[in-house]
């Protein structure tokens, strides 16, 4: 970002030092600035955009690989699932892959809250491993939900299961969060991402949450019970 910048353009985001910021300049929608040491202007900048502020001397070059670098995680993590959902839209191939952008354990039920696949975080099993909390099956063999599972699952997520984005909740004392699979309308199961123990759900995940969900939904859909759901209700509805 060049201090003579006139405009700053819709969905870009700019690494600078404090220094370098425009004395003047349009500033687009869903801009963010990541800025190297401290100013009252940007109080300014804060007002009208997105603004992450790193205290002290930083290297800039440094900041913005380690940006550059953040930004192809994701692209690859994105790349990633979409060619499992070309290939065969494995559930549990998904989740295995989004571990390396979601630190929660994941899990995905479908709408008979019958379990499709599910990943155990690094922090939850290091816990178990040291004693300090117990790897609890919420599931059989056969994926299907234990009772007490199922009675606390439900009891919490039953009011919100048409809401269209990712939501949090507290399940078995462990802060959830949850994003609803919809086809249409249609309740076809939900992605959960479960916060280590003693920690809490990130809202700011929920946009790679939600990303996922929709990625996630057609592989729900491969599965004979869900499909069957939507069949039926289109079919209502075309009569």
């Amino acid at each position: 970002l060049e201090a003579d910048a006139r405009e700053l353009l819709d969905n870009h985001l700019y690494v600078c030092r404090v220094e370098q910021l425009p004395q003047r300049a349009a500033i687009g929608e869903n801009v963010a600035i990541v800025t190297i040491g401290s100013s009252p202007r940007l109080r300014v900048f804060r007002e009208r955009c997105h603004v992450i502020s790193i205290e002290g001397k930083g290297d800039l070059f440094e900041v913005f690989n380690q940006i550059q670098r953040l930004f192809q995680r994701y692209s690859h993590w994105k790349e990633t699932l979409l060619t499992i959902l070309t290939d065969d839209a494995s559930i549990p191939a998904m989740l295995d892959a989004s571990t390396q952008v979601l630190e929660g354990s994941l899990d995905v039920l479908d709408a008979n809250l019958h379990l499709l696949g599910w990943t155990t975080s690094k922090e939850a099993e290091r816990l178990a491993r040291e004693g300090g909390y117990p790897l609890l099956p919420i599931a059989d063999e056969s994926g299907n939900l234990n009772p007490d599972s199922m009675s606390e699952f439900l009891a919490q997520h039953d009011l919100a299961m048409d809401v269209g984005t990712p939501f949090v909740m507290t399940v078995s004392g462990l802060s959830v969060l949850n994003a609803n699979l919809l086809e249409h309308g249609t309740y076809l199961g939900c992605l959960s991402v479960m916060a280590p123990p003693g920690s809490s759900c990130d809202m700011a995940d929920a946009p790679v949450v939600a990303l996922l969900a929709e990625l996630v939904a057609p592989g729900v859909l491969h599965t004979p019970a869900p499909r069957r759901i939507v069949e039926e209700v289109h079919a209502r509805q075309a009569h």
